[in-house]
């Protein structure tokens, strides 16, 4: 995203564009977006939205769109604003230190923190050559519980590849036994971070591993001089029937302030979106882990 030829913002989207195939029968997604200075002007981020639309149309069934703002002028190019899904997110203040975060945790969350510590639980941060193996495993028997979610094996490995190296992501894990049984991605830049994957085995799900993880995460990532951790997706508080209120409730434990983050989506012919649906979710979900 440029202005008077100078480099202003820009955004990410992921599809799969290595296999043609898949990409043709795809979703793209843009991530909190878009990345922009202060100062950039609204025509220009409005021109780049439209630019963009324009080429992901021929290349993919449809686009959705995270964003920290209301970019209602999306509605003016046939994009959905949702009402429901993970619409929000909590951003914790890791700025205070160690026992600033520890006093910020409810009283449900430290307790499964110290549940963890007395079975044993370990966390470290690995970068060894089993990393991708020991997450592939727990992703994939998490993903089989969300019920046939798509695991991006290629996007973790240049995670790991491309951005390990500089520090800009860290793969922690939890272990018992110096088994892992759990694990996340945090994304890092400048003196904020984001808990942009996570995954666990249900069968130790007893030792909280989860909580234990995250708690030290925080206090670890507080400790570089990371000043925020946005723990990137919850539904709306008052959503309380639905399946993902209780990821709501955990990431609510942890002290954060919470964010509206607009989601826009889009369909680009009424005959992909019935594709979409009746079709292409249910086979990527069992073809993504041959594939990618």
């Amino acid at each position: 995203m440029e202005e008077n030829n100078i480099m202003c913002g820009g955004v990410t989207s992921l599809w799969f564009a290595k296999y043609p195939l898949l990409s043709l029968l795809s979703s793209s997604h843009t991530k909190y977006a878009p990345v922009v200075r202060s100062d950039c002007n609204e025509k220009v981020i409005k021109e780049y939205f439209k630019n963009l639309d324009s080429f992901l149309s021929k290349r993919v069934i449809s686009h959705e769109i995270v964003s920290t703002k209301n970019f209602d002028f999306l509605t003016n190019m046939n994009y959905v604003k949702r009402k429901f899904g993970l619409l929000y997110t909590f951003i914790v203040d890791l700025s205070g230190g160690e026992n600033s975060i520890w006093k910020a945790l409810e009283k449900r969350c430290r307790n499964s923190v110290e549940k963890a510590k007395k079975l044993g639980v370990k966390v470290r941060e690995r970068k060894d050559e089993k990393v991708l193996e020991d997450y592939s495993r727990i992703q994939i028997d998490t993903n089989k519980r969300l019920g046939g979610a798509i695991f991006h094996k290629n996007l973790v490995k240049q995670i790991y590849n491309l951005m390990t190296k500089n520090e800009n992501a860290r793969f922690y894990f939890a272990e018992i036994d110096s088994v892992p049984i759990a694990s996340t991605i945090i994304l890092r830049y400048r003196e904020k971070a984001y808990y942009y994957m996570s995954c666990s085995l249900s069968k130790y799900w007893a030792y909280q591993p989860n909580n234990i993880l995250l708690w030290e995460v925080m206090k670890r990532e507080a400790a570089d001089g990371i000043k925020s951790l946005d723990l990137m997706g919850v539904p709306a508080p008052n959503d309380m029937s639905g399946k993902q209120h209780g990821l709501y409730l955990f990431k609510k434990s942890f002290g954060g302030k919470l964010f509206e983050t607009p989601n826009y989506y889009k369909f680009y012919s009424r005959t992909r979106e019935i594709l979409w649906n009746s079709i292409v979710k249910r086979t990527i979900a069992k073809l993504s882990s041959i594939f990618l």
